[in-house]
């Protein structure tokens, strides 16, 4: 009966046989029409900060019609997919979290966004790095970070 009643509630599919990560990667409008979960235990473990930071900048790049390989690269060679880092080689003064922003263009963010933003809260850093992907181009990573040539046009 259990299992009836989870499968007629649509949790049976995904609590017993999860999406596999790759379907989200592949396919990112997936994850904000429903065919892959963005909740626990529907896609990917809710342990796992660093898939849960990747799985947010997939959909927020969707969402903003933002390249999210181009993006998810951006956050990997900046972070690793932290959320709390400060710049390994200089400090918090040269970049925080996810996306490494510095202060004077969280400011600039926050202005374009209109709302405050903490630098180390994951949503936060991701919807001010991806404004300034969508609207400024990969010009405040590419000189730091190397060349991106290979993931813009995708």
């Amino acid at each position: 009966l259990w299992g009836i009643a989870l499968y007629a509630w649509g949790a049976y599919d995904s609590f017993f046989f999860p999406k596999p990560r790759l379907e989200a990667y592949m396919n990112p409008t997936a994850i904000l029409t429903g065919e892959v979960y963005f909740v626990a235990n529907k896609g990917f473990d809710p342990k796992d900060e660093k898939e849960r930071i990747r799985q947010l900048v997939i959909s927020k790049a969707a969402a903003m019609g933002v390249n999210y390989r181009l993006a998810l690269e951006i956050a990997k060679r900046e972070s690793g997919f932290v959320s709390d880092v400060c710049n390994f080689k200089y400090g918090c003064k040269s970049g925080q979290g996810i996306y490494q922003i510095v202060n004077s263009t969280l400011k600039h963010c926050e202005k374009k966004l209109g709302r405050k933003l903490d630098v180390f809260k994951a949503e936060d850093n991701i919807d001010c790095g991806l404004w300034l992907l969508k609207h400024e181009g990969i010009g405040h990573w590419e000189p730091f970070s190397g060349s991106y040539k290979d993931y813009v046009d995708l």
